[in-house]
């Protein structure tokens, strides 16, 4: 299963269409769990997962490609991506990451972070099923 934990609600309207059109989508492929909660929240939140990832600007990058290997990997865990607010992540998280990951050398909001995130996850779960969304 795939769970992603982000810190505070969506605002922005056609953020939050395209995160709901994105989790639609995955369902196709993999039971995934969506939560915006508060700081507290998301720290009380981590035991409920074997693997926590933390998207971290320090994080390793990955290609489309390499990402679809990685989702592969992890397919049999309980799998959490976590996103922080304008503040990142709190420290409790990232000392309990088995992984950092990075979408880009950039600075992105992270509303838009959250949206990105389940993109790749779908474009990664599309090529490991062979699916020709990738192209």
């Amino acid at each position: 299963m795939i769970r992603i934990c982000t810190i505070g609600k969506t605002k922005n309207a056609e953020l939050r269409v395209l995160i709901n059109e994105f989790l639609g989508r995955i369902k196709r492929f993999s039971r995934i769990e969506y939560e915006e909660t508060t700081k507290q929240g998301m720290i009380n939140s981590m035991n409920k997962n074997k693997v926590i990832i933390a998207c971290e600007v320090n994080g390793k990058q990955f290609s489309s490609e390499e990402f679809a290997s990685f989702l592969k990997k992890l397919e049999m865990d309980d799998v959490c991506f976590y996103i922080g607010d304008e503040n990142g992540l709190p420290k409790e998280v990232k000392e309990k990451a088995r992984y950092q990951l990075s979408f880009s050398k950039f600075t992105f909001p992270h509303e838009l972070a959250r949206v990105m995130l389940l993109e790749q996850t779908y474009r990664g779960l599309s090529i490991t099923k062979g699916l020709p969304y990738h192209k």
